[in-house]
């Protein structure tokens, strides 16, 4: 028996959900075979073009940060999480985008989502951000992972992005971003 266990370095419960993993398309990812050789830096593809990626969650979650990764520093970027009916639950609002070949953390209002499904947003208002990605499949393979976009949006995001407005992902690239929270004792 130890006499002395050094402190825990974070909260018991911490859940961080990004693209690779079980709660978003990581699973399907392993399954298909098309995990990340590595991380690449991309330009973002186009202005105004906002990613919605699905995540879900078995049990109930408080969000307290977004994240992405940056490239290169560029315009503003917004993030968010969606109902899966389109109801913009929590945004962190237009940020400067900072700091090149880092991981940005947007502080949001802490906020419980139940056991559901959603979408991560991202947007940028400028091509010349650089996102960092993991992985570019083919054509195709993201939609079918349920991928959504919506093009010509400027920042802050909407507060209701009506699932008239998705459009089905056209995109090679799937940025690395995520979403910071806690398990939370409720629905």
């Amino acid at each position: 028996m130890l006499d002395f266990q050094p402190p825990r370095l974070s909260r018991p419960g911490e859940i961080t959900i990004h693209p690779w993993s079980m709660q978003s398309l990581g699973p399907q990812l392993i399954l298909m075979g098309q995990l990340a050789a590595g991380i690449n830096n991309t330009a973002w593809p186009a202005a105004g073009l906002v990613m919605y990626i699905p995540f879900g969650i078995p049990e109930a979650v408080t969000v307290t940060k977004l994240w992405c990764g940056i490239g290169s520093a560029s315009g503003n970027v917004d993030m968010g999480v969606y109902a899966a009916d389109g109801t913009l639950l929590v945004s962190a609002g237009t940020t400067l985008v900072a700091g090149a070949s880092a991981l940005q953390v947007l502080d949001v209002t802490d906020t419980m989502l139940s056991r559901g499904v959603y979408y991560v947003a991202l947007v940028f208002s400028s091509t010349s951000s650089a996102v960092s990605i993991s992985w570019t499949p083919a054509a195709g393979i993201l939609q079918s992972l349920g991928l959504l976009e919506q093009a010509s949006v400027t920042l802050p995001l909407a507060t209701n992005a009506s699932p008239a407005t998705f459009a089905k992902f056209t995109r090679t690239v799937l940025p690395f971003c995520g979403v910071q929270g806690y398990r939370t004792v409720g629905p």
